[in-house]
């Protein structure tokens, strides 16, 4: 089974809405970090896996619709 865009995008919208804002800022903006911590109001440190572990699990999800 092919994973359609209506299913990627499926798999985004079941994001919690603070995981969500953070790829958006991260991936399709390209902020730093920093910068992340300051708009969404959360410390620096963990940010970086918080984002790994996000993609980690979008990517095992995608793989399981057949993308």
């Amino acid at each position: 089974m092919q994973a359609t865009p209506d299913r990627l995008r499926a798999l985004l919208r079941d994001l919690a809405d603070d995981d969500r804002r953070l790829l958006e800022c991260r991936i399709v903006d390209g902020w730093r970090y920093a910068d992340i911590a300051v708009h969404l109001g959360v410390p620096r440190g963990g940010l970086a896996d918080r984002v790994r572990r996000l993609r980690t699990d979008l990517r095992r999800k995608a793989k399981a619709l057949g993308a």
